[in-house]
């Protein structure tokens, strides 16, 4: 099993500190937004994080539509093609992961 390492259990101390879940209903809460912006390192502020969002909030609906684009051209070409995937890497360690599967109704 792996190892969390102590400074993503630092911080999940301070979220479970934050938070509660109900005993009923299941539902998870907690106020994350303060702990998240108290936490940045250094030089990062939440204005940077805000604009790194918003500029995410357009390139990763992007890389989804393309992949859509760049499918639908290839299965054009291919009527036996019944899927297309694919890993698009962004930022420092994200990726995502794209599948495109054509279907008939």
């Amino acid at each position: 099993m792996a190892k969390l390492k102590q400074e993503v259990l630092d911080y999940s101390d301070m979220v479970v500190k934050a938070g509660s879940c109900d005993s009923k209903t299941g539902a998870i809460t907690s106020d994350t937004s303060d702990i998240y912006n108290n936490n940045l390192p250094d030089g990062i502020t939440p204005e940077i994080v805000k604009s790194l969002s918003d500029y995410d909030a357009v390139a990763i609906p992007g890389m989804v539509h393309a992949a859509g684009v760049l499918a639908v051209k290839a299965m054009d070409g291919n009527p036996d093609l019944t899927r297309c995937e694919g890993e698009l890497p962004f930022g420092h360690k994200n990726s995502l992961t794209v599948i495109v599967d054509r279907s008939k109704t």
